[in-house]
């Protein structure tokens, strides 16, 4: 799977969420785990057509077909980004029996 994180070069939401959240060094390993992790600012990159990236910080997890799985918005601390992860295990998890 992926995850893609959707930032901009000035944008307050963004980098608290680098500093509170993915600054932490356990996250980081559990999500290389299950993830390839992107990031693109959509000030610097050309964001394909099919993501939404009005507002910053966005959020993508992608199967490996490339569909979105999951998506949201906003920063989150850490032990909420745990919550989402396991939000999106289990939709990845009824995509699959599907």
């Amino acid at each position: 799977m992926v995850y893609l994180f959707i930032g901009a070069d000035n944008c307050r939401h963004c980098e608290r969420f680098k500093k509170q959240t993915l600054s932490n060094t356990e996250l980081i390993e559990t999500m290389k785990e299950d993830y390839i992790l992107l990031y693109m600012s959509r000030d610097q990159q050309k964001i394909p057509y099919k993501f939404d990236f009005d507002g910053a910080p966005r959020h993508y997890f992608l199967n490996a077909k490339g569909d979105i799985i999951a998506n949201g918005q906003g920063s989150r601390e850490l032990e909420g980004w745990y919550d989402i992860l396991d939000e999106v295990d289990l939709l990845q998890d009824s995509a699959e029996e599907d």
